[in-house]
């Protein structure tokens, strides 16, 4: 597998709590790139807060999501933001 510095998914959406439908594909598809082996991170995009780390990111405003999207390195980029 090609590998690089670059996150190779990253997934904008809402990351649990609450959980519902959506919550848990975004968790499961995370999941399966990590024991897979391929980089990824999450962008919470809900009021919902928790600490960084592991991949998944709480920005706590517009501002906050747009400087993390233009900071972090990516190569493909998925939106599941059904429910937003």
């Amino acid at each position: 597998m090609r590998r690089t510095d670059a996150f190779e998914v990253l997934q904008l959406g809402p990351w649990p709590p609450p959980h519902g439908g959506v919550q848990t594909h975004l968790v499961a598809i995370h999941r399966y790139l990590d024991q897979h082996g391929i980089r990824n991170a999450v962008v919470n995009l809900t009021r919902h807060r928790g600490q960084d780390g592991e991949g998944v990111f709480y920005p706590r405003t517009a501002w906050e999501t747009a400087t993390l999207l233009r900071r972090l390195p990516t190569g493909y980029c998925t939106c599941t933001s059904a429910g937003i």
